[in-house]
């Protein structure tokens, strides 16, 4: 009687070279500790910048805004922001505080659909649309710039709606529930500020960029209050 031939063991199959290789996730602390309310750390907020690479203006602005309003400069011995983004960033300033103004622009855009990512510049363009006239002014101007959205366009289009002032100056034309000019309402909201809590504001500005507060803001405030003394008393005069 004959023995059944032995079968050989199936060779132990060998990984594909071919096989797509999926990379796991890269964790994003900041990300994941300002969706559970967390304050991110300032390594956090920096590789959230470094690693950003679709709608940069909103979350690299988010970013920044993390480092201003927590402090989070001082981690690497800074004593102000502005420092802090001249030593360890290329961009300017000034830059900088116009990507974060801009947050509330870009946000507005997002939610509505914008079909690809919002530039400083055209954020900036928009802002005051917003900031006078509110989203649907915003999304109006948007939505009705038609081929290429530059900045210039987009302005273009804002003042022919009549939501910016036209080209050399003057004022924009009257729009419904235009009630007061763009500087009277900056200038309120800043008497507003400053008037509130003792003072604190100002002092809050004053540490955080010294040499700005000292060679900029005293002596524009100082101005302004003798600009503000000597109308008055021109007023006073012509009463008698």
């Amino acid at each position: 009687m004959s023995t059944p031939a032995a079968t050989a063991a199936p060779a132990e199959a060998q990984p594909s070279t071919s096989a797509t290789v999926v990379e796991p996730a890269v964790r994003d602390a900041f990300l994941e500790k300002m969706a559970t309310g967390q304050v991110p750390t300032l390594d956090d907020c920096e590789r959230h910048i470094a690693r950003v690479t679709t709608q940069w203006l909103l979350a690299v602005g988010y970013a920044l805004r993390t480092i201003k309003d927590h402090e989070l400069f001082r981690e690497k011995g800074f004593t102000s922001f502005t420092a802090y983004v001249r030593a360890e960033h290329p961009w300017d300033p000034s830059y900088v505080s116009r990507v974060i103004a801009d947050i509330p622009v870009v946000e507005a855009l997002e939610r509505h659909g914008a079909d690809r990512d919002v530039n400083e510049g055209q954020a900036t363009a928009l802002r005051p649309v917003l900031e006078e006239h509110g989203e649907q002014a915003l999304l109006e101007v948007w939505d009705s710039t038609q081929g290429k959205r530059s900045a210039a366009a987009l302005v273009r289009v804002a003042r022919a709606k009549g939501y910016l002032p036209p080209e050399g100056g003057g004022s924009a034309p009257p729009t419904p529930g235009r009630a007061m000019s763009r500087t009277f309402v900056r200038i309120k909201e800043f008497a507003e500020l400053v008037s509130g809590g003792d003072g604190k504001p100002l002092i809050q500005v004053a540490k955080e960029d010294p040499d700005w507060a000292r060679e900029v803001l005293l002596p524009a405030l100082e101005h302004g209050l003798w600009t503000l003394r000597t109308e008055f008393d021109k007023g006073g005069e012509g009463a008698q």
